[in-house]
């Protein structure tokens, strides 16, 4: 049964860092580092880089 809840987070995590990933392709890091940046380290990490990369900054 823990196998099942470890397989079940790493699903989370990777659907996670995919819809960040594709959702703000347009931002600075590109795709590829935000989704490497968020399935490596953290969905949550991925969004403070994508905050702190805007491309809006005056």
């Amino acid at each position: 049964m823990t196998g099942l809840w470890i397989a079940l987070a790493f699903v989370v995590w990777y659907v996670a860092a995919l819809a960040l990933s594709e959702n703000y392709a347009d931002r600075k890091p590109g795709r590829q580092w935000l989704f490497f940046i968020s399935f490596i380290f953290s969905p949550v990490l991925a969004l403070l880089v994508v905050y702190l990369f805007r491309k809006d900054q005056k």
